[in-house]
């Protein structure tokens, strides 16, 4: 690898060093930072103080500029700047939500575009981080994308701890998702209440026992629950394999999920 990948040019014109732990210093070039974020520009307009020995304040032949940023993430966010290989980061949430700070603090809008990328790359994995990191940073189209994700899959009523990534998210964006989910459920019922129910169940024992209407209810809880509940034998039997009872000539549970399913 050469040395510049490691940020120890020669011809580095500015340090930035970390206060860590662990301190690290970027030998890094001011025309490259100050194309890529206007808040470096502004930054390395004026003098840069450093300490030498003696203790005074002197101007450095090469300039040296403390950040308080974790050295890991900057390493990423100026790899982003500089043509050299990226990390693909492998899930890890909390480096990309530092990085992304980084990216707001120096407004590095390139850098958080190729962030935005990594982020989107999760969302069928871990769609409630992806939505509270996006909302955070104000990825209005992420945070859209991750409704479907949550509302058909997360009951957020059951979650017994919320992600740490809520801790940034307003009250407003989060009152928005369990409105989402709540509207999401209420179009299952009413769906699966007007679906055709093209089959021989309401003619077996289990559909008499229960009725066509409550037959539709349990189907919702069923569909928005996965958990089985109780009723007569045949539907029980049904439940328990999401399918059908044996002694019927169809599988009309499941193929009456898919239609119901497939109209919301």
């Amino acid at each position: 690898m050469p040395e510049e990948e490691n940020f120890d040019a020669p011809d580095a014109d500015i340090i930035l060093r970390t206060l860590g732990p662990p301190k690290h210093d970027f030998r890094v070039h001011k025309l490259l930072l100050s194309l890529a974020s206007p808040v470096f520009k502004d930054m390395f307009s004026l003098p840069q103080p450093t300490s030498d020995n003696s203790g005074e304040s002197t101007v450095a032949e090469v300039e040296i500029v403390e950040v308080t940023d974790p050295a890991e993430a900057l390493d990423i966010v100026l790899r982003m700047i500089y043509p050299f290989n990226t990390p693909s980061l492998n899930g890890d949430f909390n480096t990309l939500v530092e990085c992304l700070a980084i990216t707001d603090k120096y407004e590095i809008k390139g850098a958080k575009s190729r962030l935005y990328s990594l982020l989107a790359r999760m969302n069928a994995t871990h769609p409630l981080r992806v939505y509270a990191i996006a909302s955070r940073f104000g990825f209005a189209n992420l945070v859209d994308s991750t409704f479907g994700h949550i509302i058909s899959s997360i009951d957020l009523a059951g979650i017994p701890e919320l992600p740490e990534d809520f801790n940034f998210v307003s009250a407003t964006a989060y009152h928005k998702l369990v409105r989402q989910r709540t509207s999401y459920l209420e179009a299952i019922v009413d769906v699966i209440r007007k679906t055709p129910l093209r089959s021989k169940c309401c003619h077996c024992p289990g559909g008499k026992y229960s009725g066509e209407e409550v037959f539709r209810l349990r189907l919702a809880h069923l569909i928005i629950t996965g958990t089985p509940i109780e009723a007569g034998p045949c539907f029980r039997a049904w439940v328990n394999v999401y399918g059908h009872n044996p002694g019927c000539e169809e599988n009309c549970v499941q193929k009456f999920i898919r239609l119901a399913i497939s109209r919301v």
